[in-house]
C-alpha cells in the first residue's frame, strides 16, 4: 500500500507488527534506564525495512562500498539521483549537506511529558528520511498505586505524531518511560527511541 493511499481512519489503527529490519539491525537499542529523567531523547537509525519501502516506491540498494542506501524504485541502478544513507552510515558531505547540523546518526527526535493525571508522547523525524509509515509505541507508568502499559501503535502518514492518553491511578509520584519505540519511514528507515521519560505527580 502506497503512503498516499493511507487514509485518516487508517492511521487510527493501533497495530502491533513485526519489523523486518536489515542493514545496521546488528546494532542493539541503547535505551535510558527508566530511572533517569530524559523527557526528550533522539531517535537513533537501526536499519531498513525493505518491505515497506517497497511498498511505498522506494528501493534498498548498497553502494560501491556495501553501505546501504534508500532511493524511489524508478531510478536506474548505478544512478545515485535521490539516494539517502541512513543517518550516520552515509559519506560526511552527504550527512552534512542533508542533516543540516543534526546529530550524525539521530533520526530525530522522541518525548515523554507527563502532566497531572495523562501525559502525551510523541516524536518527530527529519525530513529527508520520509513520513513515518507506520510505529510500534509502548509507553509504561507506574506509581504506589498502579501501573499500565499503553499500547499506542500505528500508522501514521507525516513527519511529527504525538498523542495524549490518560492515566487511571494516582501518582505520588508517577514514572513514566517510553518502553519500546520504534519508527518506519515511507522510504524504509527504521529508527529507535532512547526511552524518553518522565516522573510527575498527579492527584
Amino acid at each position: 500500500m502506497h503512503l498516499r493511499k493511507l487514509t485518516a481512519a487508517t492511521a487510527c489503527l493501533a497495530l502491533a507488527m513485526g519489523l523486518g529490519v536489515t542493514g545496521a539491525q546488528a546494532k542493539s537499542d541503547t535505551s535510558q534506564s527508566p530511572g533517569e529523567v530524559k523527557k526528550e531523547q533522539p531517535l537513533k537509525f537501526v536499519g531498513f525495512d525493505k518491505q515497506v519501502a517497497k511498498e511505498n516506491g522506494y528501493d534498498i540498494r548498497k553502494d560501491a562500498n556495501g553501505i546501504e542506501y534508500s532511493i524511489p524504485a524508478s531510478v536506474p541502478k548505478g544512478d545515485m539521483t535521490g539516494a539517502v544513507y541512513g543517518p550516520g552510515t552515509g559519506p560526511k558531505a552527504e550527512i552534512s549537506l542533508m542533516a543540516g547540523g543534526f546529530v550524525e546518526g539521530d533520526c530525530g527526535s522522541a518525548s515523554l511529558l507527563g502532566s497531572g493525571k495523562s501525559f502525551t508522547t510523541g516524536y518527530t523525524i527529519h525530513w529527508y528520511l520520509g513520513p513515518s509509515a507506520r510505529h510500534t509505541w509502548r509507553v509504561v507508568v507506574s506509581s504506589g498505586y498502579g501501573y499500565e502499559v499503553f499500547n499506542m501503535d500505528g500508522w501514521f502518514g507525516g513527519s511529527a505524531w504525538s498523542a495524549q492518553r490518560g492515566i487511571s491511578f494516582k501518582g505520588l509520584p508517577y514514572s513514566g518511560y517510553v518502553s519500546g519505540g520504534r519508527v518506519t519511514t515511507a522510504a524504509g528507515f527504521v529508527c529507535s527511541s532512547l526511552s524518553p521519560s518522565d516522573s510527575w505527580y498527579g492527584y
